[in-house]
Protein backbone atom coordinates (compact mmCIF):
# COMPACT_ATOMS: atom_id res chain seq x y z
CA UNK A 1 0.00 0.00 0.00
CA UNK A 2 2.68 2.46 0.70
CA UNK A 3 4.05 1.81 -2.22
CA UNK A 4 1.12 2.62 -4.06
CA UNK A 5 0.72 5.45 -2.22
CA UNK A 6 -1.65 4.81 0.87
CA UNK A 7 -0.70 6.52 3.69
CA UNK A 8 -3.90 5.09 5.80
CA UNK A 9 -6.41 2.83 6.14
CA UNK A 10 -9.64 2.66 7.81
CA UNK A 11 -12.71 0.17 7.66
CA UNK A 12 -16.23 0.15 8.40
CA UNK A 13 -16.22 -0.68 11.81
CA UNK A 14 -13.94 2.05 13.35
CA UNK A 15 -15.01 4.28 15.76
CA UNK A 16 -15.79 8.08 14.37
CA UNK A 17 -13.49 8.94 16.57
CA UNK A 18 -10.69 7.14 15.08
CA UNK A 19 -10.84 7.34 12.01
CA UNK A 20 -10.93 11.59 12.68
CA UNK A 21 -7.73 11.10 14.81
CA UNK A 22 -6.32 8.68 11.60
CA UNK A 23 -7.02 11.65 8.99
CA UNK A 24 -5.67 14.51 11.26
CA UNK A 25 -2.79 12.26 11.89
CA UNK A 26 -2.68 11.16 7.56
CA UNK A 27 -3.12 15.15 7.16
CA UNK A 28 -0.28 15.60 9.12
CA UNK A 29 2.03 13.23 7.03
CA UNK A 30 2.07 10.40 9.21
CA UNK A 31 0.86 6.18 8.53
CA UNK A 32 -2.39 5.38 9.64
CA UNK A 33 -2.87 1.84 9.82
CA UNK A 34 -3.69 -1.38 12.21
CA UNK A 35 -1.10 -3.26 14.08
CA UNK A 36 -2.28 -6.51 12.02
CA UNK A 37 -1.03 -4.80 9.15
CA UNK A 38 1.65 -3.36 9.75
CA UNK A 39 2.87 -6.56 11.24
CA UNK A 40 1.64 -8.32 8.03
CA UNK A 41 4.17 -6.00 6.18
CA UNK A 42 7.21 -6.32 8.04
CA UNK A 43 7.16 -10.18 8.32
CA UNK A 44 6.64 -10.24 4.30
CA UNK A 45 9.35 -7.75 4.18
CA UNK A 46 11.62 -10.07 6.45
CA UNK A 47 10.59 -13.05 4.51
CA UNK A 48 11.21 -11.64 1.12
CA UNK A 49 14.90 -10.71 2.26
CA UNK A 50 15.53 -13.90 3.64
CA UNK A 51 13.97 -15.92 0.70
CA UNK A 52 16.81 -13.62 -1.54
CA UNK A 53 19.45 -13.91 0.50
CA UNK A 54 19.00 -17.92 0.42
CA UNK A 55 18.62 -18.00 -3.37
CA UNK A 56 22.54 -16.28 -3.07
CA UNK A 57 23.30 -19.28 -0.77
CA UNK A 58 23.42 -16.98 2.87
CA UNK A 59 20.97 -18.14 4.71
CA UNK A 60 20.37 -15.63 6.74
CA UNK A 61 19.20 -11.83 6.60
CA UNK A 62 22.07 -9.65 5.41
CA UNK A 63 22.34 -6.89 7.60
CA UNK A 64 24.08 -4.53 4.76
CA UNK A 65 20.21 -4.69 3.35
CA UNK A 66 19.06 -2.47 6.51
CA UNK A 67 22.47 -0.57 7.00
CA UNK A 68 19.97 2.38 6.99
CA UNK A 69 18.10 1.30 9.84
CA UNK A 70 19.39 1.83 13.78
CA UNK A 71 20.20 -1.53 15.92
CA UNK A 72 16.88 -0.50 18.16
CA UNK A 73 14.98 0.35 14.78
CA UNK A 74 16.22 -3.17 13.70
CA UNK A 75 14.96 -4.78 17.09
CA UNK A 76 11.74 -3.34 16.58
CA UNK A 77 10.69 -4.34 12.95
CA UNK A 78 11.71 -7.90 14.23
CA UNK A 79 9.67 -7.69 17.45
CA UNK A 80 6.70 -6.18 15.31
CA UNK A 81 7.45 -9.26 12.76
CA UNK A 82 6.64 -11.57 15.23
CA UNK A 83 3.17 -9.78 16.36
CA UNK A 84 4.22 -8.18 19.77
CA UNK A 85 2.66 -5.17 20.50
CA UNK A 86 4.29 -1.83 21.88
CA UNK A 87 3.66 -2.39 25.00
CA UNK A 88 5.50 -5.64 24.54
CA UNK A 89 8.15 -4.47 22.61
CA UNK A 90 8.40 -1.33 25.08
CA UNK A 91 8.62 -3.15 28.21
CA UNK A 92 11.34 -5.96 26.15
CA UNK A 93 13.33 -2.84 25.26
CA UNK A 94 12.95 -0.91 27.94
CA UNK A 95 11.86 2.04 26.49
CA UNK A 96 8.30 3.90 26.51
CA UNK A 97 5.56 3.42 23.70
CA UNK A 98 5.76 6.55 21.95
CA UNK A 99 9.81 5.87 21.40
CA UNK A 100 8.82 2.54 20.36
CA UNK A 101 6.44 4.36 17.42
CA UNK A 102 8.87 7.01 16.58
CA UNK A 103 11.28 3.63 15.79
CA UNK A 104 8.37 2.50 13.84
CA UNK A 105 8.05 5.45 12.01
CA UNK A 106 11.46 5.98 11.04
CA UNK A 107 11.62 2.33 9.70
CA UNK A 108 8.75 3.26 7.61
Amino acid sequence: MLLNHFNGVFYKSDPPEDIFKGLVRVNTGELWFTRKVISKAFSDMLAVASSFNSLQGDSEINQDDYEHLTKREKSVVHLIAQGASNNKIADKLNISDHTVKTHLYSAF
